[in-house]
C-alpha cells in the first residue's frame, strides 16, 4: 500500500530493505522465525519513502516490489542478503553493505556513490518502536494500513501544522 501522495516512481539514489514485523519468540530471529510478517520498503535519498507487505524474502518478491516502485537507471543500495542479485539485468545500477561484516556503508568509487541503507533502516527502526509503546502489537492482516500510516507520517514530516488538516480532508 503505498501512501497516496507520492504514486509516482523513485528515482536517483533508492534504498531498499525488507524486515520482519512480529512479536517476541524464542529461538530464531530474523529470516528463520516463523510467524512474522515480512516488509519491503524502498526510500528515495532526500525524499519519500514506500513500504509494503510482500510474501517472503524471496527474490521474485522483493525483485517485484523494486521494479514497481523505482525508476529504471536508479542506483539502489541494499545489504548483502542475495535476494536481489538481479538488479543489474533489471536495469538498476546496484550496491552493497555487508552488515554480517559490520559494515555499514561503504564508497562505490566507481559510480561515486556513498552506499547505504540507514535511512530505510531508520524507518523501520520508527515503525517498530512505534508499534512496541503505541500499538502494542499488529496482525497481519492490518499490516498494510499501519505500513499506509507510517509512509504518510514520514512523507509528511515536514508538514506538521498540516497534516492534521490532510488526514480530515483525505476523509
Amino acid at each position: 500500500m503505498w501512501d497516496a501522495d507520492f504514486q509516482g516512481l523513485l528515482s536517483g539514489h533508492v534504498e531498499a530493505d525488507e524486515t520482519y514485523v512480529g512479536g517476541k519468540r524464542p529461538g530464531k530471529r530474523g529470516r528463520g522465525d516463523g510467524g512474522k510478517t515480512v516488509v519491503m520498503g524502498v526510500k528515495e535519498r532526500g525524499g519519500p519513502v514506500k513500504a509494503t507487505v510482500v510474501p517472503n524474502a524471496k527474490t521474485e518478491s522483493l525483485r517485484t516490489v523494486i521494479n514497481g516502485a523505482v525508476e529504471k537507471g536508479s542506483y539502489v543500495s541494499m545489504d548483502e542478503w542475495s535476494a536481489c542479485n538481479l538488479l543489474a539485468s533489471d536495469g538498476f545500477t546496484h550496491g552493497r553493505v555487508n552488515h554480517s561484516a559490520k559494515q555499514w556503508a561503504t564508497q562505490d568509487a566507481m559510480n561515486d556513490q556513498r552506499i547505504s541503507t540507514n535511512g530505510i533502516e531508520n524507518f523501520w527502526r520508527q515503525l517498530k518502536v512505534s508499534i512496541r509503546s503505541t500499538h502494542i502489537s499488529v496482525s497481519p492482516q492490518h499490516m498494510p494500513k499501519y505500513l499506509g500510516e507510517f509512509t504518510f507520517r514520514a512523507n509528511h514530516s515536514s508538514e506538521v501544522n498540516r497534516m492534521f488538516d490532510r488526514l480530515i480532508a483525505a476523509f
